[in-house]
């Protein structure tokens, strides 16, 4: 594999990436941190290299070298980044192979794949997403419902997700 080549995603706010391409598979793999992360947070320089897939670690808004502001509990933000990213890619060429999420990334990616339709995602992989999130034993009670609210909202995304995607 070739080294990996910084790409900026043009927006309001850009998005940064690497993307490792071995210029004859056009089946991409992208690659989601967690919070807090970055793309060249702990594993992902290295899946990127050993993957057998052309593969793009990118940051989110408003992490490590991408254009915004840091938030809490983006989600809705970070989905929105994984569709720009993808439709990027898929304009030149490519196919959105599989997303492997790590943590936050894990989250985002299900959600992503949970709201394709038209172009199911063949492969979601799971790097120790939250799967509980019901520990709000230090919240006030308004705080426990919107909590409890927004976990039924997670699962019923998750649970639409087409079935031909193998989720590990």
């Amino acid at each position: 594999m070739t080294a990996a080549e910084r790409v900026e995603i043009p927006g309001q706010d850009p998005i940064i990436g690497l993307l490792n391409d071995n210029g004859t598979d056009k089946r991409l793999v992208l690659i989601a941190h967690g919070s807090p992360g970055h793309k060249d947070y702990y594993f992902f320089p290295l899946l990127a290299q050993r993957l057998p897939y052309p593969s793009f670690r990118f940051d989110f808004r408003g992490s490590g070298e991408s254009g915004g502001e840091p938030r809490y509990n983006n989600m809705d933000d970070n989905v929105h980044d994984l569709h720009t990213v993808a439709n990027y890619f898929t304009a030149k060429g490519y196919t959105i192979f599989a997303v492997i999420g790590h943590s936050r990334g894990a989250i985002a990616a299900l959600k992503y794949a949970a709201t394709l339709r038209e172009t199911p995602l063949f492969h979601v992989v799971n790097i120790a997403a939250r799967y509980k999130m019901g520990d709000s034993t230090r919240l006030k009670d308004s705080a426990k419902i919107a909590l409890k609210e927004k976990v039924n909202e997670e699962q019923d995304a998750c649970s639409s997700i087409h079935l031909l995607a193998g989720v590990l």
